[in-house]
């Protein structure tokens, strides 16, 4: 009976609020210090510049998807920075499970270096830089042969990605590498965000192990952030379903409503063409039987 009346107290001592600020706070810092360990082509101000870069992007679209989510005060005690803790080591595993397959195929640590020396290159990382490259000097997505046609490809991220480059400064070859680091970081905190939105005012178990789930079922392969043109398709998905649902599961079907939601899957399509596609058929198939 004390270790029931022991989770129990736990349980009213406990928020779902505090616990993700806090884990997000202990994660984003651990993802910053080990990119200015391992990156070290680039000073240390570059790096925190990056992780401001994004830090602005996540919190930004954090805020657009779930600001109800922020009106509850922060509380930082005892058991709430043990629970972060154990969620941020949960949140290490899985960076450090996804980054150690794409980062060594796709995504090297010192992809100039590795050029330099003639360890050679992902020729499919190539082709992503090319397009970047050419959007932030010509405006649009081609590969730089044959006169530079337009690319007509899923180039939602690589737009986002140029962007990102030309606040930073950084060089879109040299820095692949430590954007996806970034990008990985990105990834997992939209879930975490997800996950303590949907389930606020849950048990701390069944919000850890729902946690663990989503994050399973979500990453999966890996393809979800290591396909270039699904990384921040993904992260949009990701932290807009709950208020796109909740348009599709209305049952006011008014103009309005269909332009969101029609608009919403327009843009996922154009990060890729086959998510939006099958967010298409599923949204239609649930206003089918509805």
């Amino acid at each position: 009976m004390n270790i029931i009346n022991k989770v129990r107290e736990m349980n009213y001592n406990f928020s779902i609020y505090s616990i993700t600020i806090l884990s997000f706070t202990f994660f984003y810092i651990w993802m910053t210090i080990y990119a200015v360990v391992t990156f070290t082509q680039f000073s240390f101000m570059n790096v925190i510049a990056t992780s401001l870069v994004f830090l602005f992007l996540l919190s930004t679209l954090v805020y657009l998807s779930f600001k109800d989510f922020f009106k509850d005060k922060l509380q930082v005690n005892v058991v709430n920075i043990i629970i972060s803790i154990s969620i941020l080591y949960i949140l290490i595993i899985f960076a450090d499970s996804m980054g150690w397959f794409w980062i060594k195929k796709y995504f090297n640590t010192y992809t100039l270096l590795d050029v330099d020396v003639g360890l050679g290159w992902n020729r499919d990382s190539v082709f992503h830089v090319s397009l970047i490259q050419s959007i932030m000097h010509l405006g649009y997505p081609s590969i730089g042969l044959h006169d530079t046609p337009v690319i007509v490809y899923h180039v939602l991220s690589h737009y986002v990605d140029a962007i990102l480059l030309l606040i930073t400064g950084l060089e879109p070859w040299d820095s692949y590498g430590l954007f996806f680091h970034y990008k990985i970081t990105l990834l997992l905190s939209s879930i975490l965000f997800l996950v303590a939105y949907l389930l606020k005012k849950a048990n701390i178990f069944v919000f850890i192990y729902s946690l663990v789930v989503m994050l399973l079922l979500i990453i999966n392969t890996g393809h979800v952030i290591g396909s270039h043109g699904l990384w921040f398709t993904s992260i949009v998905l990701i932290l807009f379903s709950p208020r796109l649902f909740e348009k599709v599961l209305n049952q006011k079907y008014d103009f309005k409503n269909f332009l969101i939601i029609l608009g919403f899957i327009v843009l996922i399509a154009i990060g890729k063409i086959s998510t939006g596609f099958m967010l298409a058929v599923f949204i239609g198939f649930i206003l089918l039987l509805r």
